[in-house]
């Protein structure tokens, strides 16, 4: 009999990575649930977690073996190993709970007993065993990736202490570096990261935890202060390093993180579909499809970007997409922006990159263009892209002076600041790039540095400038302060930067120099810029700030830098770390470190400074090209690493990663990571640590060697058990992945969010906070009021802009407290008003904007035009009915409008119809002299009547006033005869009109 039939409804199932199979008979009755994992199966069992693992070197080899004997049964047999979490110390058994049912079952017929079959057996994505301990659940979760929880409702120290698992059947069990190791003969299970965390309202407030391990019994221990009020989750977050999953060709070039601990890698992949060859794109992410490539350009293949994004544990591969056109484009670097959502700035040679219709650029320029594209978190949306570029190539540097070693061409920086504004720091080649707010507006030779702002929405360019002089230019590294300054470091060959006298280096030292620069942020003005180095060759590559606004940069040198004599390190190293002042006139100190005297072994990849001052650096040492002489060879042979280092070997082609202390005087960690037959590298772009130290890093791994000319899939680069893919399908690279959390020293790191930032008074503003720990909250408004609330809402009454200040203390932390700061905006509520008339004698319009509290205008006058001035002054063309419209502050929440009717005539011409009879006696009929007349009341009109004797009788210089007979318009009406008029009106004012009137009695 068939062992398992799965059978899909026509309708799209509910996914999830991992599935909980309930048993109905199919298994042993001591399985309450089944799920299979990498390399083995998890059971479910009443009182335990039972893990069976194969292991994987077995398996595959006799995966092999069975593909080239597909006739035979394989002579071995794979080892297995089995491990059982107990929970000891249970007073009932707990209820288990199926949730999140998934949409497909199974149908099993497993062998010929009919009692063991069964059939629609639906999975879910969710177990929950309910009351393993009184008030203590345990939440084993698939949906993404796999992994367990306990939660403990109405929490106190006893209930957590009552949690004890006894780990059964394992060769070893220990606790090394924070993480529980439980060793089988198939493998290690790890758990790494322990999170302990409270979810209050929209914040998740982390508590100080550790494992504690009992002989091979593990509880857990909560160091720090528990709230009652709300339920404790206790989360073993595992750290990871996983494969890309990539059957096709794929490299690694930029990595980073979200709110969640999750990582993005992103890459470049060549795809040949006559191979059967595929990225592993997931079902609804943004391109599902391979767009191609044209020629090899740049990267030596006809390449996409494929992006791909992991769950915090790296055991469930999130989504993954495609990017690009039918040519060839490059991923530079990654950052999240507050909302989650995932910034992308690469460069393209093609002209079909998706970029949003609204972006503020739609057509490529040049040969490369810049590229910066938005993705929603769930990779499902493009939510903004954009192209940046002029004539020449852009984004990449190929500069000989400042192209120091492998994929130093793919370098640039993106991020993002609280308004999720976009900032970048490139190189250009084109001398037509359009700037804005610029202090530079023209390109002055070779490679330029190129920086620009784009808004959250990438439809305006908010701010772009040139940054260059006679030499060559670029920049790699740019950070954001909440004092409205923009940091940037990168390096120059050019001799007339415009350095600030007073600077550190206020003028050019050497063939290369690193230069920092700080910007104003409003004004978009160069406050102050610096050179420094060596006479030699010197670059910065990263800098970061620390929480006293000190600025640090790292880089490569060439030349002989003497080590500040109270840090670590050693004098005349190939790569450096520094820290300067706010000024940068003062420098606090400088270490260098290496394996080679005047000369770099490192690509240095990623750096940090977190809330302690600790310095995080992240470099890879291969000799990727050794032919091309104008790049220098990297090697990671003789660093040094640490006693506790997670790899104390090195092929010489490994990545080195190294953390210092404060003020950078001691060593706080230093190890190697990667493979022992291929040399690990990066092809470009940054990778990143976040604040609390730990490391989202992409690596280009596992290529084949190519000295034996053979074609075969290398699996070398250390993956962790459980990762979503422990090993390279593909037949060349792999983009590989890793997360490590160096647990340096935890720190307590003050964050909020505000929604809304800017609005019309009275706001109402609601604060929630995204702090990591903290026992304590203090939040001042700006106005006057405070509040130590976790999560308060706060009503701003009058009009101005307020900063809002959260301090977060916590004694068990490095740093004690933290503060976070930023700006809500609060206008007043415009009104739309004004009057409109229209003068028919002039054909003129007038417009009185009578509006209160406006900062914008914008007239839409019902004909297709429109104006931005505050009182404009308009002309119709053409007559007829018309509304204005008036919209005030436009596009902001103290947005008004208001529209008015307006009637429009034709031009208007003064006619006039002589007659010279009347009658005033009084019959009504005829009794009053005047002429018929159109539009006389928009011209000059002057009537002048005289006897015969020439004695004036009646004057007007009103059309409307007719002459009653009598003298001056008196009662009584002169004798009857003849009388003379003399008529001025309209364009013949000068040259009269005369006639005569008969008055008739």
């Amino acid at each position: 009999m068939a062992a398992a039939q799965h059978v899909v409804p026509e309708t799209q199932p509910l996914y999830s990575q991992y599935e909980f199979v309930p048993n109905q008979g199919q298994w042993h009755p001591l399985i309450r649930y089944k799920t299979e994992i990498p390399y083995g199966n998890l059971f479910l069992e009443t009182d335990a977690l039972h893990y069976r693992l194969t292991n994987s070197e077995d398996y595959n080899r006799i995966a092999e073996w069975q593909h080239a004997h597909p006739t035979q049964l394989s002579p071995e047999r794979a080892r297995q190993h089995s491990v059982r979490m107990r929970f000891i110390g249970m007073k009932y058994a707990p209820m288990l709970e199926a949730q999140n049912k998934l949409a497909h079952y199974y149908n099993y017929y497993i062998g010929s007993d009919q009692s063991k079959w069964a059939s629609e057996v639906y999975p879910s994505a969710q177990v929950s065993y309910v009351n393993v301990y009184p008030d203590v659940n345990l939440e084993i979760l698939g949906h993404n990736g796999l992994k367990y929880q306990w939660v403990v409702q109405t929490p106190n120290e006893d209930k957590v202490n009552s949690i004890k698992i006894a780990i059964e059947g394992a060769s070893s069990v220990s606790i090394d570096n924070g993480q529980v190791i439980i060793k089988t003969t198939s493998g290690d299970i790890i758990d790494d990261q322990l999170l302990v965390y409270q979810q209050i309202g929209e914040a998740k407030v982390e508590l100080n935890a550790r494992y504690v391990l009992t002989d091979t019994v593990l509880s857990y221990e909560i160091l720090g202060d528990i709230n009652p009020n709300f339920p404790l989750i206790i989360d073993p977050e595992l750290i990871f390093s996983t494969y890309s999953g990539s059957t096709a060709d794929n490299f690694g070039y930029t990595a980073t993180y979200d709110s969640r601990a999750n990582l993005y890698a992103g890459g470049i992949v060549q795809v040949l579909p006559e191979f059967n060859q595929h990225y592993p794109v997931t079902s609804g992410s943004y391109d599902t499809s391979y767009n191609g490539g044209g020629g090899t350009n740049l990267a030596g293949l006809p390449c996409d970007v494929a992006i791909s994004k992991y769950d915090s544990a790296g055991s469930s591969l999130l989504w993954a997409t495609y990017l690009g056109g039918n040519q060839n484009e490059y991923p530079h670097s990654l950052v999240v922006d507050r909302n989650d959502d995932l910034v992308i700035l690469g460069t393209t040679f093609s002209q079909d990159f998706p970029v949003d219709s609204l972006g503020y650029d739609t057509t490529i320029s040049g040969g490369i263009d810049i590229y910066v594209t938005k993705l929603s978190g769930d990779g499902t949306q493009l939510l903004g892209s954009t192209y940046i570029g002029g004539s020449a190539n852009d984004g990449i540097n190929q500069s000989l002076p400042l192209r120091s070693m492998y994929a130093d061409d793919f370098r640039g920086d993106v991020i993002t600041d609280d308004d999720n504004n976009i900032f970048v720091a490139t190189t250009t080649l084109s001398d037509d790039i359009v700037t804005e707010k610029a202090f530079q507006n023209a390109k002055k030779n070779g490679y330029d540095g190129l920086l620009f702002e784009l808004s959250a929405d990438l439809h305006t360019l908010n701010w772009a400038t040139y940054l260059g002089g006679d030499g060559h230019d670029a920049f790699y590294s740019i950070k954001l302060d909440q004092k409205n300054n923009i940091y940037i470091g990168g390096g120059t060959s050019s001799t007339d930067l415009p350095a600030t006298d007073t600077a550190i280096g206020p003028a050019h030292i050497g063939s290369t120099d690193g230069v920092l620069a700080i910007i104003d942020k409003t004004t978009k003005n160069l406050k102050t810029l610096t050179y420094w180095g060596t006479e030699e060759y010197d670059q910065i590559y990263f800098i970061d700030r620390d929480v006293d606004g000190k600025i640090y940069a790292t880089g490569q040198t060439d030349g002989l830098l003497t080590k500040t004599p109270t840090v670590y390190g050693e004098s005349d190293k190939g790569q450096f770390v520094f820290r300067i002042d706010t000024l940068l006139q003062n420098q606090d100190f400088v270490t260098t470190f290496g394996n080679t005297l005047g000369a770099p072994n490192l690509a240095p990849s990623a750096f940090l400074v977190d809330v302690c001052g600790h310095i995080y650096f992240s470099g890879w040492g291969s000799d990727i090209v050794p032919s091309d002489a104008t790049l220098r060879p990297g090697s990671t042979k003789d660093m040094v690493v640490s006693d506790d280092a997670y790899q104390k070997t090195t092929d010489n082609e490994d990545f080195y990663i190294i953390v210092f202390g404060r003020d950078a005087e001691t060593l706080l960690y230093a190890t190697f990571f990667g493979g022992n037959v291929t040399g690990d590298h990066v092809d470009g772009g940054t990778s990143r640590f976040d604040k609390r130290g730990v490391m989202y890093q992409s690596v280009c791994s596992s290529c084949p060697p190519s000295a034996d000319g053979q074609t075969r899939e290398v699996s070398d680069f250390p993956t962790t058990a459980g990762a979503v893919f422990e090993t390279n399908p593909s037949v060349r690279c792999s983009n590989a992945s890793f997360k490590i959390d160096l647990q340096i020293r935890s720190a307590v790191i003050a964050d909020f969010i505000a929604n809304p930032t800017i609005g019309c008074g009275p706001l109402d503003v609601k604060f929630t906070s995204q702090s990591v720990l903290g026992d304590n909250f203090a939040w001042d408004f700006g106005d006057g009021t405070t509040s130590s609330d976790l999560n308060p809402s706060h009503i701003f009454t009058s009009p101005g802009t307020y900063t809002v200040t959260l301090t977060v203390v916590d004694s068990s932390t490095c740093n004690v407290s933290s503060m976070y700061q930023r700006d809500i905006i609060v206008l007043e509520q415009s009104n739309a008003d004004f009057d409109v008339s229209f003068d028919g004698c002039d054909n003129k319009l007038t417009i009185e904007n009578k509006s209160e509290n406006g900062l914008s205008y914008r007239w839409d006058f019902g004909n297709g035009d429109s104006s931005v001035v505050e009182s404009p002054e308009y002309d119709y063309t053409e007559s007829g009915d018309y509304t204005i419209r008036l919209y005030v502050n436009e596009g902001t929440l103290c947005e008004s409008k208001v529209a008015k009717p307006v009637s429009i005539s034709a031009n208007v011409v003064p006619e006039i119809t002589l007659y010279n009879v009347f009658t005033p006696n009084n019959d009504g009929i005829n009794d009053c002299f005047q002429f018929e007349s159109k539009n006389l009341d928009c011209t000059n009109y002057e009537l002048k009547i005289y006897s015969r004797w020439g004695e004036k009788v009646f004057e007007s210089k009103n059309p409307g006033t007719c002459w009653n007979g009598g003298y001056k318009n008196n009662v009584n009406v002169l004798p009857a005869g003849t009388y003379y008029y003399l008529l001025k009106f309209g364009s013949k004012f000068s040259d009269p009109v005369s006639g005569i009137i008969e008055l008739i009695k």
